[in-house]
């Protein structure tokens, strides 16, 4: 009897162990399987976390290019201050513009509304104060109407007397000063209603002339009409003065000039 019931205490505990042991199985199993599935889960984090990473770093280049355009917007904007620091620029209400427009200091702008070769003349003493490396001229559109061969003192060829006299008496100033001439622009058809001499044709002939002093006298000319032509888009409505775009092209031009006779 004894012997009988040791015998099922031995299979029930036979039993409980063989149990225990599949349990223990199957709780390894879903531990290995567990830990799978975790390990392919922070794979997948890491990946994404490389992806975040990437744009992240995406980010941070778009920035640091959208920061190198600003610098070189706001260059481009100081540009023609820190370009013609050393630079007076004489001339009518157009050359005035530059003031207007902001485009250089006031301190380097001579020129007043209505002004032409003749008023220029009695600016040299205000030039020599600022003692300048570089004179730019931009004359012609009043000199037009004023030189209008009506008597003798006002023909064209007084108009390039008078172009001649004012390149000499700067030079005679300052010696050493380079000078540039800017070419008359061009007129809408419109600017006649402002003066019956204000015509393309007329102000071809002025710069001729103009074209024709600075080779006589060594000063250089700078052809900005040329870059203007057809631009219709340039002009204020009087047809005669201009909007913001012309001077960028005007001081790029001149730029350009500067830079060859270097």
């Amino acid at each position: 009897m004894r012997c009988l019931y040791m015998k099922r205490l031995m299979l029930i505990l036979l039993s409980i162990i063989l149990i225990f042991i599949s349990i223990r199985g199957v709780f390894f199993s879903s531990i290995m399987i567990n830990d799978n599935k975790t390990i392919n889960k922070a794979v997948e984090v890491l990946n994404n976390n490389n992806d975040i990473e990437t744009v992240k770093n995406s980010i941070k280049l778009e920035k640091e290019k959208s920061k190198d355009k600003e610098k070189i917007q706001v260059s481009e904007e100081i540009s023609f201050y820190q370009l013609y620091k050393n630079t007076v620029f004489l001339g009518d209400s157009i050359t005035e513009g530059l003031i207007d427009y902001e485009l250089v200091n006031e301190y380097n702008v001579i020129a007043e509304k209505g002004d032409n070769v003749k008023d220029a003349i009695s600016k040299i003493d205000k030039i020599k104060q600022i003692n300048p490396e570089i004179v730019v001229l931009f004359y012609g559109m009043n000199d037009v109407i004023e030189f209008d061969g009506l008597n003798e003192n006002l023909t064209e060829d007084k108009f390039r007397e008078t172009y001649i006299s004012l390149i000499n008496s700067i030079r005679s100033e300052l010696p050493k000063v380079k000078i540039y001439a800017i070419s008359p622009t061009d007129v809408m058809s419109n600017a006649i209603n402002t003066n019956y001499r204000l015509t393309n044709e007329n102000i071809y002939k002025f710069r001729n002339i103009i074209k024709e002093v600075c080779a006589e006298t060594n000063a250089t000319y700078v052809d900005v009409n040329s870059k203007i032509s057809n631009r219709i888009d340039l002009y204020e409505g009087d047809g005669i003065h201009f909007k913001y775009e012309f001077y960028n092209i005007w001081l790029e031009t001149l730029k350009e000039s500067i830079l060859i006779g270097e």
